[in-house]
């Protein structure tokens, strides 16, 4: 099921905006309050809301193993999710519901890859379960079912999903901000069999009523423990509206990994650029 893993790895650095998985506010950082006229940044919730999203990721894959090096490019990859309806729970915290209802594969170099590609993610529609979130962003429930009849691959790589696709909006600091402010969201990067500290920086480029900009950086954390040696750097910029699951977004990445095995030393670099965009 080595393009189950292919895939699961591409999900999880494809997206800095997304990895952060289930934690407290206090991982949220202010750097900077921005100058102008601050106000709390904070998501407003309304019940009864769909939006239909399109995520579509173009990666390339580079191996080197002594002196063999290998570059493999891979597909577009296309995954369709619904979202919603929006419930408004006691809390006053947003609720609704996610599926993915489609795939799809289309460039590459290699017929076979595609379609092995497209064999991985076609045992992904159907996945389907329901996500909790206050107005600041932060996670307070999430629930995953994989399809009936999904492959062993697939279900040990359900949490690396859940991280990838668990978070639509952007998490907020708890100081008022004005244009220019930024904070940093530390979160673990969950890979295959291990985790790795990341640090995701916001900034406010623009704001405009309800419309937001912002420029999102990742860098994995220096001081953390890191297994596998992976470096993760990613960049790029996200736009919104609040009161919305309307997302759009364009960020490219590159994980760099040296990996110890019993052939030796093996290096692994992979570049995603991802597009996020409703439908």
């Amino acid at each position: 099921m080595r393009s189950c893993t292919i895939l699961a790895l591409l999900l999880a650095v494809a997206a800095p905006a997304a990895v952060a998985t289930a934690q407290d506010a206090a991982q949220i950082t202010l750097v900077s309050a921005g100058s102008g006229h601050r106000e709390p940044l904070r998501h407003r919730f309304e019940a009864g809301q769909t939006q239909a999203m399109r995520l579509r990721v173009q990666s390339q894959m580079r191996t080197l193993l002594g002196e063999q090096e290998q570059t493999i490019p891979m597909p577009i990859m296309r995954m369709d999710m619904d979202f919603g309806p929006t419930t408004i729970t006691d809390s006053g915290n947003l609720r609704y519901a996610y599926e993915i209802t489609d795939v799809g594969v289309t460039g590459g170099e290699n017929e076979q890859l595609n379609q092995r590609v497209l064999t991985s993610i076609t045992q992904l529609i159907g996945t389907h379960g329901e996500t909790e979130i206050d107005d600041r962003g932060n996670m307070v429930d999430f629930t995953y079912e994989l399809p009936e009849g999904a492959p062993e691959g697939l279900q040990q790589q359900e949490r690396l999903l859940r991280d990838s696709m668990s978070q639509v909006l952007p998490r907020f600091p708890a100081e008022p901000v004005g244009e220019g402010a930024s904070w940093v969201v530390r979160s673990d990067l969950n890979l295959p069999n291990m985790q790795v500290a990341v640090a995701t920086t916001y900034e406010l480029r623009s704001r405009s009523g309800d419309h937001i900009e912002l420029h999102v950086s990742t860098d994995t954390v220096e001081d953390a423990p890191n297994p596998a040696d992976i470096d993760v750097r990613g960049s790029g910029r996200i736009r919104f509206v609040i009161g919305t699951l309307q997302t759009r977004g364009r960020v490219q990445t590159v994980a760099a990994a040296r990996i110890r095995g019993p052939r030796g030393e093996m290096s692994m670099r992979i570049r995603t650029r991802m597009q996020v965009t409703p439908r």
